[in-house]
C-alpha cells in the first residue's frame, strides 16, 4: 500500500547568515549570480546534492525543485512509514527546524546538536584528499585491519569531525597502500640511481688478503668433501609449505549452484522438464515467503503467531543455508501444513503448497542432503585433515548413485550432481598425495576404497609400503652406527652369537609391507593418539606429512584475510606474505619521500 506523499509548505522565515546557514560551504550555492542565458545554463550544471548530509537521519534529499534550484524537498526519517515531504530552501533550516519542534519534540535538542555539530561557518576548508591522506595514514601507523574503515562508527566520527567528507571503501584504501608502496619504491630508485658511492667494509685489506707463511697451520683450509645424496637426504632448515590446491568447500558450493543449474539446462526429455516445473513452482512459493517474512516484520509476527516460530531465511553467502531453509520449511508443512496454508490463502501475493511441491521439497532436500553433509564436513575444524576429503567424496557419489532409483521427480537432479562431483573432484580423487592421506587416517586407512573402487586399492597400497620402506631406512641408517658397534661387541664376547640368531633377518621391504598389513587388518578409529597408529612412530610421521594440508580454506580463511586477522597484533606468528610486506613498507619509508 502507497503512502500518500504529504508536502509541509512552511514559509521561509529568514535567508540570513546565521549560524545553522550554510550558504559558505554549499556546492549548490551560486558564489556570483550570471544574467541572461549564462545564469540558466549554470543552473542546469549545477550537482543534485544534499547541503546538510550531516541531518540524514532526520531528513533526506528527496527532490529539487524544477522551477527553483534553490528550492528542496526533504523526506523527515521520523515519520515513517508515513512519507511526508518538507519543503525547504538551500541557505536556511528553518522549515526543518519547524518540522521537527512542530511534531518530533522528543529529538529536538538533538536535531539543534547536529546542525552545531555540522556547522562550518568557523571551520577550515579541508580537501577530499587531504582526508584520504590521513586515513591511509592512520591505518598505515598502527596497522589497523582494513575493515575498520568501512565499520559504521568510523563513518559516524568522520562526519561527525566534518560531514561534507566521506570516507574510504576497504578496497580503495588497499589500493592507496598499494601506490604508496610503488611511490616509495620509485623515490628509493631514483634517490640512488644518481649517487656514486662506496662502502668501506675491510679498512685493513691488505692485512686481510696477506697470503699465509709457510708454516702456517692450514688444517682449517682442509676441503669437506659431502656427498650430492647426503645434501638431498638432510632435511630442509625451513619448512616448506603443502601444495596449493582448490579449496573443497568452494567446490562442493559450486556443485549445489553453479554445475547443477547449467547441468539441467543442458539435460532434455520429460522427466527434466517435470523437474523444472516443480522446481521452479515450489522454490519460487517458498522463495516468496522468504522474502516476505524478510522484507516486513509485521509478516514475521504473524508467520509466528500462525506457526509458533518463524521461518529461517537463507542467505547468500552459503549454498546449505537454503538447504537448512527448506529442511525447516519441510517440518513446517509435515506437522503444520493447514496452519501455514491458511496463513498463505491470507496473504495477497502468497500462494499455498499442493501435494506435488510439498512432495517434490522433501525429495530435493533428501538428495541435497548429502552434498550439505559433505560440505559440513569438508569445511569443520574438528576433523581438518586432507584423509577426509576423497572419504567424503566416494560416500557422497555412493549414496547418490545408490538412492536414485528411491525417486518420483528428482532423478535428474541426482544425475547431475553425480556427473558435478565426479568431474570436479577427478583429479583429487586420483592424486596419489590425496590417497595416502586417507590411507594414513587411522579412521579411513583403505576400508573406504575397498568399497568405493577395488582396482585403485592395490596401487594405493603399493604406494603405502613404498612410504613405510623409505621411512625405515631412513631411521636404519640414522641408528645404524650404533646397532654395527654392538653387534661387532657382541660377536667379540660370545663365540656362537652368528650362529644361534635367527636363520635370516627381515628385510626393510618385507617389514614394510608387514607394518602395513597390520594397519590395513584394523578397524578404524576416531583417536589420534599413539596406540590408534600401533605405536609406530613411522606411521605417525606419515600421518603428519600427508595430513598436514586442509581440505577447506574455510577454518581458516579469515587468518589470511587482509581486511581481518592479518593486520592485527597476532601477525607476528605469521609468515611474511605480500600484505604484510605493503603495510609495512610504507610505515618506514613512504611518508619522507612521498
Amino acid at each position: 500500500m502507497e503512502h500518500q506523499e504529504e508536502v509541509l509548505d512552511i514559509e521561509i522565515a529568514s535567508v540570513s547568515g546565521t549560524s545553522e546557514t550554510q550558504s559558505d560551504s554549499l556546492s549548490v550555492v551560486e558564489t556570483s549570480q550570471p544574467s541572461g542565458s549564462q545564469a540558466t545554463a549554470s543552473q542546469d550544471q549545477e550537482p543534485f546534492q544534499n547541503p546538510w548530509p550531516h541531518l540524514e537521519r532526520y531528513f533526506k534529499l528527496s527532490r529539487q525543485d524544477k522551477d527553483n534550484q534553490k528550492v528542496l524537498y526533504f523526506e523527515c526519517q521520523k515519520c515513517r512509514p508515513t512519507k511526508k515531504i518538507v519543503r525547504g530552501h538551500v541557505t536556511s533550516l528553518n522549515n526543518l527546524k519547524s518540522h521537527i519542534k512542530r511534531t518530533h519534540r522528543s529529538v529536538a535538542i538533538q536535531f539543534e546538536e547536529e546542525i552545531k555539530a555540522g556547522s562550518t561557518s568557523t571551520g577550515t576548508a579541508v580537501r577530499q584528499s587531504t582526508v584520504d591522506d590521513k586515513i591511509v595514514r592512520l591505518f598505515v601507523n598502527n596497522i589497523l585491519p582494513l575493515h575498520v574503515v568501512e565499520s559504521e562508527e568510523f563513518v559516524d566520527l568522520l562526519r561527525t569531525l566534518n560531514p561534507t567528507k566521506v570516507s574510504l571503501s576497504r578496497r580503495t584504501l588497499g589500493r592507496c597502500i598499494d601506490d604508496k608502496q610503488r611511490a616509495v619504491e620509485e623515490a628509493l630508485i631514483n634517490t640512488f640511481d644518481g649517487l656514486t658511492y662506496l662502502v668501506d667494509l675491510l679498512p685493513d685489506l691488505d692485512d686481510v688478503a696477506e697470503p699465509p707463511e709457510a708454516d702456517s697451520d692450514n688444517e682449517d683450509d682442509a676441503i669437506n668433501i659431502v656427498t650430492l645424496g647426503e645434501l638431498l637426504d638432510e632435511e630442509p632448515e625451513h619448512p616448506s609449505l603443502p601444495v596449493h590446491m582448490r579449496c573443497a568447500a568452494h567446490t562442493f558450493n559450486l556443485v549445489a549452484t553453479l554445475d547443477l543449474g547449467k547441468g539441467l539446462l543442458k539435460k532434455t526429455g520429460p522427466a527434466v522438464a517435470a523437474f523444472n516445473t516443480l522446481n521452479k513452482k515450489a522454490h519460487g512459493k517458498a522463495q516468496a515467503l522468504f522474502n516476505a517474512q524478510g522484507r516486513s516484520p509485521q509478516v514475521g509476527d504473524a508467520i509466528e503467531e500462525a506457526l509458533g516460530r518463524r521461518l529461517v531465511v537463507p542467505g547468500k553467502t552459503r549454498w546449505n543455508a537454503l538447504y537448512d531453509s527448506i529442511v525447516i520449511l519441510n517440518n513446517i508443512l509435515a506437522t503444520k501444513k493447514a496452519e501455514l496454508n491458511r496463513f498463505l490463502n491470507r496473504m495477497e501475493k502468497l500462494s499455498a503448497f499442493n501435494d506435488q511441491e510439498i512432495t517434490f521439497l522433501k525429495e530435493w532436500a533428501k538428495v541435497m542432503s548429502h552434498v550439505a553433509i559433505a560440505l559440513d564436513t569438508i569445511q569443520g575444524e574438528k576433523n581438518a585433515y586432507l584423509g577426509t576429503l576423497l572419504p567424503t567424496v566416494a560416500i557422497t557419489l555412493t549414496k547418490l548413485r545408490n538412492m536414485r532409483n528411491s525417486f518420483t521427480v528428482c532423478k535428474p537432479l541426482v544425475d547431475v550432481l553425480v556427473a558435478a562431483i565426479a568431474t570436479r573432484f577427478n583429479h583429487d580423487l586420483n592424486d596419489r598425495d590425496c590417497q595416502l592421506a586417507a590411507a594414513f587416517h587411522p579412521k579411513f586407512r583403505l576400508h573406504w576404497l575397498h568399497r568405493f573402487d577395488r582396482n585403485l586399492t592395490v596401487s594405493v597400497k603399493a604406494a603405502m609400503e613404498d612410504e613405510v620402506e623409505r621411512a625405515l631406512r631412513v631411521v636404519r641408517d640414522r641408528n645404524g652406527d650404533t646397532t654395527t658397534s654392538s653387534d661387532d661387541s657382541s660377536m667379540h664376547d660370545d663365540l656362537f652369537a652368528g650362529w644361534t640368531a635367527a636363520g635370516s633377518r627381515t628385510s626393510v621391504k618385507q617389514k614394510a609391507k608387514k607394518l602395513v598389513d597390520s594397519w590395513l587388518d584394523i578397524d578404524g578409529k576416531e583417536g589420534m593418539v599413539d596406540s590408534d597408529f600401533m605405536g609406530e612412530e613411522i606411521l605417525t610421521n606419515l600421518f603428519l606429512k600427508y595430513n598436514t594440508p586442509i581440505p577447506s580454506s574455510a577454518a581458516v580463511e579469515r587468518l589470511f584475510s587482509l581486511g581481518k586477522d592479518i593486520l592485527r597484533p597476532k601477525r607476528s606468528r605469521l609468515s611474511a606474505g605480500p600484505n604484510f610486506e605493503k603495510l609495512l613498507f610504507p610505515l618506514f619509508f613512504f611518508f619522507n619521500f612521498c
